[in-house]
């Protein structure tokens, strides 16, 4: 499945408290599962909250706070109690007014006891140990405090790993899961002063904590930070640059630049979020949109807008190196301006594998010069730099030469170009094919072991000569091919089979919903009011290989709340049922949700009463028979006695082995029996699992002789 952001649902409108930035108005503690049934919040002078978030969210508990009182930091901790009971623990760090606390609260179902401690400082930070009697909270300077849970009191330990004063905290975490050689959890902080930032990681032992290592460097400059798996994020606001730093060393990685996606900064810090839900994949928000980056591969893999501002609180962490660990969710805060409030929004985000194949045509990096190109040659060839600068020439003179065919509208020999030259057909035996005027070959695709090693950039520009404004040339030949060239480019789906449908190319459109890659799945899903059957096949295909449900009735209900809206759902849901397929079924829930239930003429929902009365009385007579089969070779099981008169020289071993091949033989002979009755049904259904059951009887109708 693409990588991908879709909207998922509302958590919670929040009340308006108009004196806090957006990001400072809601606490969200670590999720560690995407299978989580409840999620906690701290809402700043309102409550300490829990949410059930299936079948619908739902407040389930809930608890005071005074509306002076701001939540800075929080985090839970399950336990089971007694049989009756069930135990949760909070800790809260609370400032009010001046005054600085860490609340605790024990939850015992529909009740709950707490008891605080004043503390000298602002806390940022809190992480309750494993065994759930400490608590480590970490102070806006950078100090370290770990206080013992009593029995109605918090008691502060005698430790304090507090740095050199004037420091001001800016990011924290607490890391469980590491390679270092400490079984311990670490904190890596980050504190900044008027001229640098300090990096440190310490080591949470209890009283006996230590620091492991600690970096400093030159930085004047606002950043943000995240963390995941051993590698810090930086995103320097100024500069439009991430960085990654290994937790070892603190030393730079990597740098890479996203001037290319924020194309009107600002140098708040308050209007920017960045947080990590997989190795080398990063959310990042600016404004009111929300931005999917690979960040090994420096490129854009989705966006998701809303009209205001944004800001990401919280994302589930998960591995994103198959499909199966790559679908997570995150959960963002969206300041509506008009209504003026503020939601708590869930949004379901699909990372990606970490693949180069996902991330083609989606580069964020700028090219610096536009009208050159790369020669890709042998890196094993001792002449490299020469064999690479010849094919450079080559590939700009090859499309200067396209640019004055595309003048000259001379199909013919611009269909002798690009495809034979792609096909590894040198550019001096092309020259000579022009001069003879042969005609061109037809239709090609791609072939990874044989064709050409071309640069990205020559497929974008030869592109961008096709599609220009004027679309009165348009070879097709050459289009067959790139749109099975895994470079086809990202700019150039937008908009690509509609029009491929208004200058009515059946071919191009089909071959382009099958192979051209990094289509989205609005492009695609807008082709469902295709009436040709053949076409419309293609599209459900494309859906259903690509995209989870979830994401396609996201998609169809936006179309639908769109100004340009021409779908017509009665018209896809009948051909659907005319189908009648696992993949046209896969479909059918999607669009009943996005329809409604009362919104079909009575000639649909018969069609559809139809197929699910067959299709259940399918289910009913295997059911049946399955049944009867089983008990069968249940009742059959025991093993018959053999024939006394055998010879009693036989070895154990044969009689054993002779025994097991009897009842196999039997039990082949009993199950035959059942399955070899002949269908006497007349009509058949295009559905497999209808046909069977007519094949197999029900045991009621016919006698089964064993």
């Amino acid at each position: 499945m693409a990588p991908s952001l879709s909207d998922l649902y509302p958590l919670v409108s929040l009340p308006r408290i108009t004196d806090l930035d957006l990001c400072h108005q809601v606490v969200i503690p670590t999720i560690t599962s995407t299978n989580t049934t409840h999620i906690d919040i701290g809402i700043s002078k309102s409550i300490i909250s829990s949410y059930i978030l299936k079948p619908t969210p739902k407040l389930v508990w809930s608890f005071p706070l005074s509306p002076s009182t701001i939540v800075e930091c929080m985090d839970v901790q399950e336990t089971d109690g007694n049989s009756t009971d069930f135990v949760k623990t909070y800790v809260v760090g609370t400032t009010e007014r001046k005054n600085y606390k860490a609340l605790i609260i024990k939850r015992h179902n529909d009740t709950a006891d707490h008891f605080e401690i004043k503390l000298d400082s602002k806390v940022k930070g809190v992480k309750l140990s494993k065994c759930g009697k400490f608590v480590y909270a970490i102070l806006v300077n950078g100090g370290l405090k770990l206080l013992k849970i009593n029995d109605d009191n918090l008691e502060d330990v005698s430790l304090d790993l507090q740095l050199k004063s004037g420091n001001e905290l800016v990011y924290y975490k607490f890391i469980s899961n590491h390679d270092f050689k400490y079984d311990n959890d670490l904190l890596l902080t980050i504190e900044s002063n008027e001229r640098s930032l300090v990096y440190k990681l310490t080591s949470l032992n209890y009283e006996k904590s230590f620091e492991i290592n600690q970096f400093s460097h030159f930085a004047e400059c606002q950043s943000i930070f995240t963390y995941q798996s051993g590698i810090l994020y930086e995103f320097n606001i100024d500069k439009l640059e991430i960085s990654s730093r290994s937790i070892i060393d603190f030393k730079v990685l990597k740098s890479i630049k996203v001037d290319s996606i924020i194309d009107a900064p600002t140098k708040s810090i308050n209007d920017y979020s960045i947080i990590c839900p997989s190795d080398e994949r990063l959310l990042l928000s600016w404004k009111s949109k929300l931005y999917l980056i690979n960040f090994k591969f420096q490129s854009l893999l989705d966006t998701y807008t809303r009209l205001d501002k944004i800001y990401i609180k919280q994302v589930v962490d998960v591995k994103g190196s198959s499909t199966n660990t790559s679908s997570t969710f995150a959960i963002y805060l969206h300041y509506n301006a008009r209504k003026k409030n503020t939601s708590l929004n869930i949004i379901n985000v699909n990372t990606g594998i970490n693949s180069l194949s996902e991330c083609l045509g989606k580069s964020i990096v700028k090219r610096k010069n536009d009208s050159e190109f790369k020669g890709l040659t042998n890196v094993i060839d001792d002449s490299f730099d020469k064999e690479s600068t010849k094919v450079s020439k080559e590939l700009k003179e090859i499309y200067d030469e396209l640019v004055e065919l595309k003048e000259k509208k001379n199909i013919n020999k611009w269909e002798l170009i690009v495809v034979p030259y792609l096909k590894n057909k040198s550019w001096s035996s092309i020259k000579k094919t022009l001069a003879k005027g042969t005609p061109a070959e037809e239709f090609s695709v791609f072939e990874v072991e044989n064709d050409r090693v071309i640069d990205p950039h020559f497929i974008s520009k030869v592109l961008s000569l096709i599609f220009d404004e004027q679309l009165d040339f348009i070879p097709e030949y050459t289009l067959i091919y790139l749109l099975t060239h895994p470079l086809f480019t990202y700019e150039h789906t937008k908009g690509l089979l509609s029009l491929f449908t208004q200058l009515d190319k059946p071919r191009l459109l089909r071959q382009a919903i099958i192979t051209c890659p990094n289509l989205s799945i609005e492009e695609i899903s807008l082709q469902l009011n295709n009436d040709n059957l053949e076409i419309f096949q293609d599209v459900i295909t494309r859906l259903t290989n690509e995209f989870s449900v979830n994401q396609i009735t996201h998609q169809l209900n936006d179309i639908l709340q769109s100004k340009q809206n021409n779908l017509n759902l009665e018209t896809i849901l009948n051909n659907l049922i005319k189908l009648n397929n696992n993949q046209s079924w896969y479909l059918i829930q999607s669009i009943i949700d996005v329809g409604g239930l009362f919104n079909w003429s009575m000639n649909t929902v018969n069609n559809l009463i139809e197929i699910i009365e067959d299709k259940l009385a399918s289910i009913m007579a295997n059911n049946y028979n399955l049944t009867l089969t089983n008990q069968a070779i249940l009742i059959n099981e025991p093993i018959r006695k053999l024939n006394k008169n055998k010879k009693s020289g036989k070895k154990t071993t044969e009689k054993s082995t002779n025994i097991i091949e009897l009842n196999n033989e039997i039990q082949q002979q009993q199950l035959n029996s059942i399955l070899s009755i002949q269908n006497n049904a007349g009509k058949k259904l295009k559905d497999d699992g209808i046909e069977i059951s007519k094949r197999i009887p029900n045991y009621s109708i016919e006698k089964l002789i064993l």
